[in-house]
């Protein structure tokens, strides 16, 4: 998830389009050895490279509470980008860290992974994207 400021973690979450203003720092922990620090920093994210081969896998997000679906993503991905020591890094992966480096990164672009899931994974998830929708709302309005 992405963080104005980490020292606040949690507490100043910005998840995605349409929850503040975007910035290009994003900060995840996913749940795999990767032999990198956790949480990883990447400042201005950039992909070096990708896969042409694809990968499915279920994915959810936190700007979307209790929706999920299998999203088919580039199956390795190199990313460059600043780390929070102000040097330049590469992290290269196709496991689960590369999928979250793309997920994030789409976030960067204003998409959500929402716009990748197939009509059927949206008929699945219409009452908690029904629920988002009215509670989006109800903050709108008040």
């Amino acid at each position: 998830f992405c963080v104005k400021d980490p020292r606040n973690r949690p507490k100043d979450q910005d998840c995605g389009p349409g929850f503040g203003e975007i910035d290009h720092y994003r900060l995840f922990e996913p749940v795999a050895f990767t032999g990198l620090a956790m949480p990883l920093a990447l400042v201005n994210p950039q992909v070096v490279s990708a896969s042409k081969k694809t990968d499915s896998f279920e994915e959810g997000c936190l700007s979307f509470p209790n929706v999920s679906a299998v999203i088919t993503r580039r199956k390795g991905v190199k990313v460059r980008f600043t780390g929070l020591d102000g040097a330049t890094h590469e992290i290269e992966n196709d496991a689960l860290l590369g999928r979250c480096c793309l997920h994030e990164m789409d976030h960067l672009d204003g998409i959500t992974f929402l716009s990748k899931m197939t009509p059927a994974d949206r008929l699945a998830n219409r009452r908690a994207l029904r629920a988002l929708e009215r509670h989006r709302l109800s903050v709108v309005l008040d």
